[in-house]
């Protein structure tokens, strides 16, 4: 008689079964290891230790495994899908012991914990090769849904190409990202998503001469290769023609049209430059562009790619590995006295440059998969915070701030509803902040999320109102509280008209309900000043500097 298999709890396998799998996986050709939340190798089988050059004990992290980019794109595309599903299956570059990366076929199963997190890992990988066509050109270097060569052919042509600059001609990288790839398959599915990519391909195809090179570089990422320009400034006036074809793309969804749009990264090639060299400044232009909005054209300048691509790396890494420390800052009641709440602020232990404060970096990774990452970071251990000091009596709320990104992620009312639950805390005891510029704009983004918001019943604040917002938007939208900017609050004591400014704000904060919070008291007349304006909160060093969030009792 056949017996059930039991496809619950791993721990309720028969022990004869579990010895079986374990052997199993033991004697592999794969390359199987598994990951803790700090992302420490807890475990490699045999044949991702002699491939890794490693000994049956090890103290190896992610990083000794991975190189950088492949941490950012974890966050672009891989978190993501363990978040909906639990797995992912791609193509990874792993660091093998002789210190090459090696590109392989990877499975990667996840365990998923409240709020987003990965609480850790089980990888399995096999080294990619390729079997050939009849042309001996390996079969994936084109890729099966646009038909544009991929990056090994790319690469190829680039070396050629900035060869033949030694000779005079002159060369160019552009590399064009889609505009809110994530959103489009959020929204209205994978199958929009690609035939945005497709005719993304084509739109770029129509602008291209005999002898270029357009080729898919990435999940939304394409690489066009100019070669053999005439004058310096075709390149960018080449690039802008690409930005426009791809304007004009219209995707059918049940909805209607959706149009596509594509931020574009220039980069010009000097005799001498390796190709993966000049695709990295093209990438950090890219990063510039999209830092400034959708469907823009940037050049390459020099010194401009530390502050850009190799940031978002370096903070794509140090996310992994914890390294992005969340602090919080007392909020408290100016007219009793009292702790209200916390204020959650990321810090970035920076092996180099020491402990960072958001304001070096955030900005600069506004419009990369990271930031919602570290947000609902902070986020989380701020309201632990709070639930450890509320254990002691104080009612503290935690308070936290929501970025673009994070507003646009469909599932950001399910991360919130799953750290309430698992702090066992009031929805009302979290307040999530929105940046008043984000309201301004009127996004459909916005207003979507702060309709969830709502729903979930945790308060909105608005935040970094510097004496200009419209008290339509406030009643509309239901926000709770008005936090206002560090600059109306210094502003106040400089001259009688600053100071009737940031009084008048305060006094329509007050007229439509809203609690007052005051941001960067930094003296006695400053607290007295806001409390008698009639601000609610204060918040800033005289009240306490920020502290390690796993530090407050």
């Amino acid at each position: 008689m056949a017996r059930a298999v039991d496809r619950g709890d791993p721990g309720s396998l028969d022990p004869d079964v579990a010895g079986q799998l374990l052997a199993f996986v033991e004697k592999t050709s794969d390359l199987v290891g598994v990951v803790d939340e700090q992302s420490r190798v807890l475990y490699l089988n045999e044949a991702a230790r002699k491939r890794l050059g490693v000994g049956d004990t090890t103290d190896l992290t992610t990083v000794d495994m991975f190189p950088p980019q492949a941490f950012a794109r974890y966050y672009a595309e891989i978190r993501p899908a363990l978040l909906r599903s639990g797995t992912w299956h791609g193509e990874l570059p792993v660091i093998t012991g002789s210190g090459e990366a090696v590109p392989m076929a990877m499975t990667v199963v996840a365990r998923v914990g409240p709020g987003g997190q990965v609480n850790g890992l089980v990888t399995c990988g096999r080294e990619v090769a390729p079997p050939s066509t009849a042309g001996g050109i390996p079969t994936l270097a084109y890729d099966e849904l646009t038909g544009l060569p991929g990056r090994t052919v790319l690469e190829d042509r680039l070396s050629v190409a900035l060869a033949h600059a030694r000779d005079g001609r002159s060369v160019a990288v552009i590399l064009a990202d889609v505009d809110a790839m994530k959103d489009i398959n959020d929204s209205f599915g994978h199958a929009v998503g690609d035939e945005a990519l497709r005719e993304t391909a084509r739109a770029l195809l129509r602008c291209v001469r005999n002898g270029d090179t357009v080729a898919r570089f990435g999940d939304d990422e394409f690489v066009v290769l100019v070669d053999g320009l005439d004058e310096p400034d075709t390149a960018w006036q080449f690039a802008q023609r690409l930005r426009d074809s791809v304007c004009r793309v219209l995707v059918e969804t049940d909805t209607g049209p959706l149009a596509v749009t594509a931020s574009f990264g220039l980069a010009a090639g000097s005799p001498g430059d390796e190709p993966s060299e000049l695709v990295r400044r093209a990438d950090a232009a890219m990063y510039r562009a999209k830092a400034t909005g959708r469907g823009e054209v940037v050049a390459f300048e020099a010194g401009t790619e530390m502050s850009l691509t190799t940031v978002a790396d370096e903070l794509a890494v140090a996310v992994s590995h914890g390294l992005i420390v969340p602090h919080v800052q007392p909020i408290v009641d100016l007219h009793r006295g009292v702790l209200v709440g916390y204020q959650g602020v990321a810090r970035w232990q920076h092996p180099l440059r020491g402990l960072l404060d958001a304001s070096k970096f955030v900005d600069l990774v506004a419009n990369t998969p990271i930031l919602p990452v570290v947000d609902l970071a902070v986020l989380r251990r701020t309201a632990a915070a709070a639930a450890r000091t509320a254990r002691s009596g104080a009612h503290v709320h935690a308070y936290g701030h929501l970025s673009r990104r994070l507003l646009g992620d469909l599932n950001l009312t399910r991360y919130l509803a799953e750290i309430i639950d698992d702090l066992r805390i009031a929805p009302s005891d979290m307040c999530v902040e929105i940046a008043h510029e984000l309201v301004a704009r009127t996004s459909r983004t916005v207003e979507s999320a702060l309709r969830d918001l709502r729903e979930t019943g945790v308060r909105t604040v608005l935040s970094a109102v510097d004496g200009e917002c419209d008290p339509k938007q406030i009643v509309e939208y239901g926000f709770d509280e008005l936090r206002l900017a560090r600059r109306l609050v210094r502003d106040a004591g400089l001259d009688q008209v600053r100071r009737r400014v940031a009084h008048g704000t305060i006094a329509l904060a007050r007229a439509l309900g809203l609690t007052v919070i005051a941001v960067g008291i930094e003296t006695d007349a400053e607290r007295v000043d806001m409390r008698e304006a009639g601000c609610d909160y204060g918040q800033g060093s005289l009240f306490g500097s920020a502290q390690p969030a796993g530090s407050i009792d």
